[in-house]
């Protein structure tokens, strides 16, 4: 027998939604947070350490951004 996978959907719990739920997923700044992720990526695997922080920080204050835009835009 396997084992049950849990539910991460957010479905059964009323007080939890999804974040896709809140934040419009193609926002412009939502773009630009997932391009920095891939970046970042791309530049640990390439031990461009220096880079992949610059990144980061990046994705760090656009990723607070569209979450306040998209709570916000929602209420």
């Amino acid at each position: 027998m396997r084992p049950v996978k849990p539910n991460l959907s957010g479905e059964t719990d009323p007080f939890r939604a999804r974040l896709d739920q809140i934040i419009n997923m193609r926002h412009e700044l939502v773009r630009l947070a997932k391009r920095s992720a891939i970046m970042a990526g791309r530049y640990i695997h390439a031990k461009q350490f220096h880079r992949a922080r610059r990144e980061l920080k990046f994705l760090r204050t656009r990723l607070g951004r569209s979450i306040n835009i998209g709570i916000t835009a929602s209420l």
